[in-house]
């Protein structure tokens, strides 16, 4: 539960980002933008290792 309830705010917090860097590039934005998505990938790679561990 709590890991689909922070997903679910990640992609929607990226979508937010995504729209403003859409109106004109603001650097702080990008880069605050892109921390965004390499703690999601970073926190989904854990994920699934641990499921792979669980698993096997």
């Amino acid at each position: 539960m709590r890991i689909q309830a922070a997903l679910s705010r990640a992609e929607t917090a990226g979508r937010k980002c995504a729209t403003r860097l859409a109106l004109g590039p603001n650097p702080t934005l990008l880069r605050q933008h892109q921390a965004l998505k390499n703690s999601v990938s970073t926190s989904l790679a854990e994920l699934d290792r641990l499921i792979e561990g669980l698993e096997g």
